[in-house]
């Protein structure tokens, strides 16, 4: 395993990397993930500060705290397990400035539970554009790097009807109808 790289976004992607050479399948999620998306295309208008590293993992394989690529510089914390929330939440540090890593497994669940374990392969570093936008749409009480990463999302890609560099919209609208649940009597 390679040593901690020192910008967030490189240490992102190496993350992503590294589990997938070991035969994990994770994902970026949250406004790194939002950010690599836009790649050198970003507008500087809407850039933020990256905190923390966030990962969305398929349910029902290894440990939690086996899915946190470990080396040189990576010292994790014990990972807390949050079953409420179908959350993993793992700290570590690297080297030169420590951050912190979130493990969603299964789905994102914040306020609302994005499921994602079927279309977590669709692109090969972040979940797709439509599940990255609903992590976002479903916070209840926005911040500002939450609406920015929300704004970055619809600048820097069209609407459509399929993945890929496109925010699907069928998607978008198959997961709002699913999330009527016991409100869909009064959907006419």
């Amino acid at each position: 395993m390679s040593q901690p790289l020192p910008q967030i976004v490189d240490e992102a992607r190496r993350l992503v990397v590294a589990a997938a050479e070991r035969g994990v399948p994770v994902r970026l999620v949250g406004g790194l993930a939002v950010r690599m998306r836009a790649d050198e295309a970003f507008h500087p208008g809407l850039s933020r500060e990256y905190a923390d590293i966030d990962l969305v993992h398929a349910q029902g394989q290894e440990q939690a705290d086996d899915r946190v690529p470990r080396g040189d510089g990576i010292r994790a914390a014990p990972c807390v397990q949050q079953p409420q929330r179908q959350r993993t939440a793992c700290s570590f540090t690297t080297s030169p400035t420590p951050r912190q890593l979130d493990v969603f497994v299964g789905s994102f669940r914040m306020c609302h539970e994005i499921p994602s374990a079927t279309r977590l392969t669709l692109d090969p570093v972040t979940l797709p554009l439509a599940e990255l936008l609903l992590t976002k749409l479903q916070i209840v009480k926005l911040n500002e790097k939450d609406l920015r990463d929300i704004i970055a999302i619809l600048h820097h890609h069209a609407v459509g009807q399929q993945d890929g560099e496109t925010i699907n919209a069928a998607r978008i609208a198959t997961a709002l109808r699913r999330g009527l649940g016991p409100l869909a009597h009064l959907q006419r």
